[in-house]
């Protein structure tokens, strides 16, 4: 779904909320398939099942106009 070394960003960032358990606040990068590129500011978080599995759950909101604003200042 996405390029390897973006992947492993993403990963990196959803295993550190399974080894902590604490919600992360994160800008993620990409690359729209027009060759663009965007942000998105993502929450991730734990979540628990009835049988003691864990997973990650999240939301995501695009930012990059933010980005592009912050980078100029």
């Amino acid at each position: 779904l996405w390029p390897l070394e973006v992947a492993r960003v993403y990963r990196d960032n959803d295993l550190l909320v399974l080894k902590d358990g604490c919600m992360q606040e994160v800008v993620e990068k990409f690359e729209n398939p027009d060759g663009s590129v965007a942000y998105m500011q993502c929450h991730k978080f734990l979540i628990h099942d009835g049988r003691g599995g864990r997973y990650v759950g999240g939301s995501a909101v695009e930012v990059t106009e933010r980005v592009h604003a912050e980078e100029s200042l």
